[in-house]
């Protein structure tokens, strides 16, 4: 699928600086989950009676590009939160412009996500939206709660990836449902089967921190101070290692040499990460089924192919 619709980004005179780091470094690259999802939902919803094609394919289009932006906004926000050098093998905003414009820059994205939102006239799309930058606020906060702590409560961290990560997604897959004004349990599936799928992506985002197969950075989030849901389960198999990072994690610097672990470690947290994960899945799946006949059996397919491909998923 095409993605040039992301980085329709209409410059701002007065700063150069900023549309390059829009265009060429948070909106660059990624996996485009939120977007492809939403789109996916809006094809299967079909017609809407007095609302030709091009006007549903513009307004789904619009919804795609404001999930993707508030998703690029927060993790301009995050890196400089998590004082991150590097996202995706490439420089953060933050290294490039330093911490001031990459905030700022990430503001400019949120706004542009309001001016758009505002312009398709449905306040619940809106209203909606706002609630999901709150969870998104909300998740970073009590993340930052956590930072440099080994000592997290497993409930803790499911809520941080509820708000942190399944919110978005939730509101990504309801959106063409508020859009067309759809029945309330059209809209609370697609939002149950969303932050469902968010639920499980981050199980195994989580997982694959500690992948050596997965071209990510190894162990980045511990690098940055983060304990997720994988390391709870390594402290748990290997009770050692959560000793050897106490004085790392005193000293707020985690390095290379102290993340160390026997391969068997990691094989049994990537399986039971990805365990966890299929039974999130599951229960996107059943949400989906509960409102089937909403759909187009072509584009209903295509959903579940997505929710096997976040299961499957090696990076």
């Amino acid at each position: 699928m095409p993605y040039d619709f992301l980085t329709a980004w209409e410059p701002n005179a007065y700063l150069p600086i900023a549309n390059e780091g829009v265009t060429q470094i948070l909106l660059r690259g990624g996996k485009r989950v939120r977007p492809e999802l939403l789109l996916c939902v809006a094809r299967g919803l079909g017609e809407r009676p007095g609302v030709s094609p091009e006007v549903r394919e513009k307004e789904a289009l619009i919804c795609a590009r404001a999930a993707e932006w508030v998703h690029a906004a927060t993790l301009s926000h995050d890196d400089v939160i998590d004082e991150a050098s590097v996202r995706r093998g490439r420089p953060t905003l933050s290294a490039k412009l330093g911490n001031t414009k990459a905030v700022l820059t990430g503001d400019l994205l949120l706004s542009r996500v309001i001016r758009e939102l505002s312009e398709l006239g449905n306040l619940e799309v809106l209203r909606s939206m706002s609630e999901t930058v709150e969870s998104l606020v909300t998740g970073e906060w009590l993340q930052y709660d956590v930072r440099w702590k080994l000592e997290v409560d497993r409930k803790v961290l499911r809520t941080i990836a509820e708000l942190k990560t399944g919110a978005l997604i939730a509101w990504s897959a309801a959106a063409p449902a508020r859009l067309r004004n759809a029945a309330p349990e059209v809209v609370g599936a697609l939002d149950a089967f969303g932050k469902n799928a968010g639920l499980a992506f981050q199980l195994v985002d989580d997982a694959l921190d500690f992948s050596d197969r997965s071209g990510k950075d190894f162990g980045k989030d511990l690098k940055e101070g983060l304990i997720n849901q994988a390391t709870l389960l390594i402290f748990e198999l290997f009770p050692e290692f959560k000793e050897k990072l106490r004085g790392p994690f005193a000293r707020q610097s985690v390095v290379e040499a102290d993340l160390l672990l026997p391969e068997w470690v990691m094989k049994r947290v990537e399986d039971t990460c990805r365990a966890d994960s299929s039974a999130f899945l599951e229960e996107a799946r059943s949400a989906l089924f509960s409102i089937k006949k909403e759909f187009e059996p072509e584009a209903f397919t295509e959903l579940l192919e997505l929710l096997r491909k976040l299961e499957n998923r090696k990076v």
